[in-house]
């Protein structure tokens, strides 16, 4: 495959790690995407009584970090 040579000086392309699987580096983007969207969201971000994050009129998404 060729890359252009603007998206690798833009820092657009990221090396995958040897220890990354192929599985989860093909959930890279589509994250970043869905991360992108959430945060970038003029809505407020909430919790529900539970303490779960809400998004755009209840859509819930939980994160957990390692």
């Amino acid at each position: 495959m060729r890359i252009p040579k603007e998206l690798i000086l833009s820092g657009s392309i990221l090396r995958v790690p040897n220890n990354v699987s192929d599985e989860e580096a093909a959930l890279v983007e589509p994250t970043a995407c869905a991360l992108e969207l959430i945060f970038s969201t003029p809505n407020p971000i909430k919790l529900d009584g539970e303490g779960r994050q809400l998004f755009r009129e209840g859509i819930l998404l939980f994160l957990r970090s390692n």
